[in-house]
């Protein structure tokens, strides 16, 4: 049955569908960092309080891109094969070019993704956002602490713990805090039990916020997210085509969502990375960390 290149087209279509659902939502979602941290971590812990479904969508999303990217691969390569000889004057339709360009940015979006989820979810790039938790409204670190030979370690935990807390509430010298002297209390982690970590939520506010600082990776964000925007307006019209979803009347509506669609998504998520960094670098202070 996959024989069939309609067949391949369909697979493109369906788990093209289901990527354009989720770059929405994933974008709304995302968009709540300008709300503020009680409200872009409350979403967060709401979705963490469901781990198995959340894996399931995770996987089921890179299986997805999998598919789709393999799909289209194979498409475009049967349909050079089908004219194995090159014309005398090389002409390149829109199409060819369109397709060319697919090929390429999905390859890159699925890169993009992979280490999206390697940044902000397994946090393999960067281990220190594990330590990143929030405590009754205000930011606080779990550290691993070693404390010195002579000193009990419970001593050594409490003296830890007094020492950042003093830190927190010394103002800085001109009365506004700042990144060195901000506020964010270190906790040793053993000194926090099994109950009473249950109080402590996951700070993904401070965690983007940072994340977002550093201008390398908010350029790999914005980059990606203009080559995912280039990819949705060029097959979000022919993804509804070959759905049957379009109709003669609504045909040239049903073309331009994709264009439309694609420039929100792009708007929307740039917005995040670019945002932040402007911040960072005039000082406005939009972010409280």
């Amino acid at each position: 049955m996959l024989r069939s290149s309609i067949a391949k087209k369909a697979v493109v279509a369906v788990t093209g569908l289901l990527m354009f659902g989720f770059v929405i939502g994933h974008m709304v979602g995302n968009l709540q960092i300008f709300l503020g941290r009680e409200t872009i971590n409350k979403y967060a812990e709401f979705l963490h309080s469901m781990p198995e479904l959340l894996w399931v969508v995770r996987f089921s999303l890179l299986a997805a891109v999998a598919l789709h990217i393999g799909f289209t691969v194979w498409l475009y390569r049967e349909n050079r094969a089908s004219r194995p000889q090159r014309y005398v004057m090389e002409r390149t339709t829109r199409a060819s070019t369109a397709s060319r360009s697919m090929i390429l940015s999905g390859l890159l979006v699925l890169s993009f993704l992979v280490y999206h989820l390697l940044h902000f979810t397994v946090q393999v790039t960067n281990p220190d956002y594990q330590q990143y938790y929030e405590h009754e409204g205000r930011p606080v670190t779990l550290v691993r602490y070693e404390p010195p030979a002579q000193i009990g370690p419970g001593q050594a935990e409490a003296d830890a713990v007094a020492a950042s807390e003093a830190a927190a509430d010394t103002p800085a010298e001109d009365g506004i805090a700042t990144e060195a002297a901000a506020a964010i209390r270190e906790i040793p982690a053993d000194s926090v039990g099994a109950e009473a970590r249950r109080e402590y939520r996951r700070d993904v506010y401070r965690m983007v916020i940072l994340g977002f600082r550093s201008p390398l990776i908010s350029l790999a964000y914005i980059v990606s997210m203009v080559l995912l925007g280039l990819h949705l307006s060029h097959g979000a019209g022919a993804m509804f085509q070959t759905l049957g979803l379009t109709s003669p009347k609504y045909r040239k509506a049903m073309f331009l969502l994709g264009p439309v669609a694609a420039t929100v998504i792009v708007i929307g998520n740039v917005s995040i990375p670019l945002v932040i960094l402007l911040d960072h670098w005039t000082g406005i202070g939009l972010f409280d960390i």
